[in-house]
């Protein structure tokens, strides 16, 4: 008894205490920072729509892309709450990237039913399709791959959700980025190329965060 006492002290010496995570508003802010960089490269690169000065005097383009940031921003927010066990006692924040994006779903249902216009339904000239994919899963793969490297610093319990909001993240700075370098405001080609894209790569995340974020 004694030696598995002695022992006992001697390893609880010998145990460097771990560093406790910084604050979940220092690594939201953090990610913030290098994302929105990230983001103006990738803008440079692709560059900007020239019409983009007249859409942004239609309220249903600002409408989507705020959507879209709101997405970005909240994501980031669950994301980094999950990196602790007791999710920093703000549970109810995860809930917001679920309700900004079915809000998301309804914008587009409304123009498509409410607030109808013919050359904002069916495709334009410019119809890129699955280029378009391509570009928000390629373009969206760097955030994601730094997300991660991010939450395997914390000790996520929930590592689905963890992975699923990592690409959320990741792909709706993509959509957000897309959407003012591609000229083409059909609603069908937004929906099926640009938001549907965005469902799929986050629910492939949750099985990623499963295989990366184990403890």
């Amino acid at each position: 008894m004694t030696k598995t006492l002695d022992l006992i002290t001697k390893l609880s010496s010998e145990a460097k205490p771990a560093k406790p995570l910084p604050k979940p508003a220092s690594w939201i802010l953090f990610l913030l920072a290098e994302l929105f960089f990230y983001a103006v490269i990738l803008q440079t690169f692709l560059g900007l729509r020239p019409d983009l000065a007249v859409e942004l005097t239609h309220p249903l383009f600002v409408v989507e892309i705020t959507l879209t940031l709101l997405l970005f921003v909240s994501s980031i927010t669950a994301t980094v709450l999950t990196m602790y066990p007791d999710l920093y006692q703000k549970s109810f924040l995860l809930k917001i990237p679920y309700l900004i994006f079915f809000l998301l779903l309804g914008f587009f249902l409304a123009e498509f039913f409410i607030f109808y216009d013919v050359e904002n339904i069916f495709s334009s000239e410019n119809f890129h399709g699955l280029q378009c994919a391509l570009c928000i899963v390629i373009s969206s793969s760097v955030p994601a791959a730094f997300i991660f490297a991010i939450l395997r610093r914390g000790a996520s319990v929930l590592p689905k959700q963890s992975g699923f909001f990592t690409i959320l993240a990741a792909s709706s700075l993509s959509y957000f980025v897309t959407r003012l370098d591609e000229v083409n405001d059909s609603v069908i080609h937004l929906f099926i190329w640009h938001y549907l894209p965005i469902l799929f790569f986050a629910l492939l995340g949750a099985l990623l965060g499963k295989w990366l974020l184990k403890w």
